[in-house]
């Protein structure tokens, strides 16, 4: 049998580069040279809001001849019970 890895290393929410954000959201134009800095610390949010529920994380990937470094994007929504979440929001409760 072969043997497939997957290990994740660093968390990211994705609310910092515009998704689900509620003034910077992905894509929206801001005008030339527009800034702003935020600062989250992540001790203090719910994982659970809306906002927050999708993540990537820094991720290793094995397999028998190669090992690999990506950008793991997760999102889950809704029931799924072979996953054991029953609910719209448990799959952010995951442990990652």
């Amino acid at each position: 049998m072969t043997e497939h890895t997957l290990e994740t290393r660093q968390k990211s929410l994705t609310k910092d580069i515009g998704h689900n954000h509620s003034t910077w959201g992905h894509g929206i134009w801001k005008g030339e040279f527009v800034t702003e800095r935020e600062r989250i610390n992540l001790d203090d949010i719910n994982p659970l809001d809306y906002p927050n529920i999708r993540v990537q994380q820094v991720a290793t990937g094995s397999q028998p001849k190669n090992t690999g470094y990506q950008i793991l994007e997760t999102l889950i929504i809704g029931r799924h019970t072979p996953s054991g979440f029953k609910d719209y929001f448990d799959g952010a409760n995951m442990p990652l």
